[in-house]
């Protein structure tokens, strides 16, 4: 956080930094662009450093979340079933944004290093969003083509539905694990590449 601080004060204001290039953007590297010729010279390892933005990052995606369920459980009445299913998708799908985060923001070609070591967005910010929000829709597709498959297939009842939710819930969270697992791997080596001596 302090030098989320210092970033702050070196680029403007917070909020509109943090939507502009982590979310919409995905640019976990750009995040602390100013800060980055420190990086290159401290012992820090590169997946300490891409473990704290991605938790960062995770913070900022589960706010809603607690606001969607306390909002569920206090005017709507939701029930405890309910309520847990919707936050094992919502989490599943919050894998799957970090997912699409970490592999797009770390995409080094998105980026360009200046000679004093800082780290500026290049020409390709539009290429960075279409290639984020391509990510995420690859990521989810899986689990939204089972469910329109289930939903207009006629033979498939209500009751059976339900009774396949554990299943279906277990699965959506195992694939957004693995895709973070593999976006992670793919991120790490994308930060080795950034913080390498030039």
């Amino acid at each position: 956080f302090s030098s989320r601080r210092r970033h702050t004060r070196l680029q403007g204001d917070w909020s509109s930094d943090v939507c502009s290039s982590d979310l919409h953007m995905g640019r976990l590297a750009i995040w602390d662009g100013v800060q980055w010729p420190l990086y290159l010279q401290s012992p820090i390892a590169p997946g300490a450093l891409l473990r704290g933005k991605l938790q960062t990052v995770a913070i900022l995606l589960l706010w809603p979340i607690a606001i969607a369920l306390f909002a569920g459980w206090f005017w709507f009445g939701a029930g405890p079933r309910t309520m847990v299913v919707f936050l094992g998708f919502a989490l599943a799908g919050t894998l799957a944004a970090l997912a699409a985060i970490a592999a797009v923001g770390t995409w080094p070609w998105l980026v360009r290093q200046e000679l004093d070591g800082r780290l500026t967005q290049g020409s390709r910010g539009f290429i960075g969003s279409l290639a984020l929000m391509l990510a995420f829709h690859t990521a989810i597709a899986p689990g939204y083509v089972i469910f329109t498959i289930a939903s207009n297939t006629t033979r498939i009842r209500a009751h059976d539905l339900v009774n396949l939710l554990p299943w279906v819930l277990g699965g959506a969270l195992l694939l957004g694990m693995s895709q973070l697992a593999v976006a992670q791997w793919l991120a790490l080596r994308n930060y080795r590449r950034l913080l390498a001596p030039r």
